[in-house]
């Protein structure tokens, strides 16, 4: 069927506020490499937003952003010959973005985006990808500017989920996680537009090769880091305001072996978050907290067709 969708699906999120309150976009694959969109909102809840957005390879890297109350969205693929690819949601509609074939990046390579306005107006994205050397890339664009390389990360274990959060209203403080060759993962931070620093997260749990991370940011300096570990258990690591150091990982429930992951914030409602995954083949579950401390699985299974 054309509109299932695929089991370890690459997910991708966002979130905004607008007239309806709190929105959430979840991103998918389906089986013949159809990219759809389910959303939420205050006012009507979770449905499907889009049924073809694009199309691309299975199985690659996938990332999501936006500005302007969701009015502008950005999503992020990997072509078959590496070449990432860019679809802009602008005025009610889809259509290839200017960053399209640009840069090259692995074949397998994950993907993470990030965009923020900084204090003159402009807006500013930022996408992360791997290198045919297995090195992370930023590929950065300001306003109408064209596309330019950014910084150039250390080398990563080939196929590295890449996951990137940057506070809303805080410009130029980003945090980026990817995974090491000896499968740990590691932060690099920029924080008032400073250079790029090793962080010091940490986390106590193991990790198989390409396992997947995702980072929600909000308030002050609240990060929540979410992994799924070598025992197919959903994690969580915290970093609180005010702390030097991170929380140990604690795992909050099972997931389908090699599960995707996407997290964010919810908008207007500081310290709530939520967390898609698959818990069953062919969906997407929401795991979520209202207080930055427990988490509960909040739905099983989301719209996708």
């Amino acid at each position: 069927m054309a509109n299932t969708m695929l089991t370890r699906s690459p997910l991708a999120s966002y979130s905004f506020t607008d007239s309806s309150g709190a929105n959430i976009r979840v991103c998918y694959q389906n089986r013949d490499g159809v990219i759809g969109m389910t959303g939420y909102d205050d006012k009507k809840g979770w449905r499907v937003r889009s049924n073809n957005i694009g199309s691309a390879d299975l199985n690659n890297g996938m990332a999501l952003t936006g500005w302007n109350s969701g009015k502008e969205l950005r999503l992020y693929t990997v072509r078959s010959d590496g070449a990432i690819a860019e679809r802009c949601y602008s005025g009610g509609e889809w259509y290839d973005g200017e960053l399209t074939g640009v840069f090259v990046a692995a074949k397998y390579s994950q993907l993470a985006a990030a965009a923020f306005e900084t204090s003159n107006g402009t807006i500013s994205i930022r996408v992360y990808y791997q290198d045919p050397d297995n090195k992370i890339h930023e590929a950065c664009r300001d306003g109408s500017e064209p596309w330019f390389d950014g910084n150039i990360f250390e080398t990563a274990i080939a196929a590295t989920s890449i996951a990137v959060s940057q506070i809303p209203g805080r410009e130029w403080y980003l945090w980026l996680f990817f995974q090491r060759p000896n499968t740990e993962f590691v932060e690099w931070l920029m924080q008032a537009s400073s250079s790029w620093k090793q962080g010091v997260f940490k986390s106590q749990a193991t990790y198989d090769p390409g396992a997947y991370i995702s980072c929600a940011s909000y308030g002050r300096d609240d990060h929540r880091v979410f992994t799924v570990d070598r025992e197919n258990k959903l994690c969580v690591t915290e970093f609180n305001a005010g702390s030097n150091n991170w929380q140990p990982t604690k795992q909050l429930g099972p997931v389908i072996p090699q599960s995707a992951l996407a997290a964010v914030p919810v908008p207007g409602n500081v310290p709530w978050v939520r967390i898609y995954v698959q818990t069953s083949p062919g969906q997407i579950a929401e795991w979520g907290t209202n207080d930055g401390k427990n988490y509960s699985l909040m739905a099983s299974q989301l719209p996708t067709n």
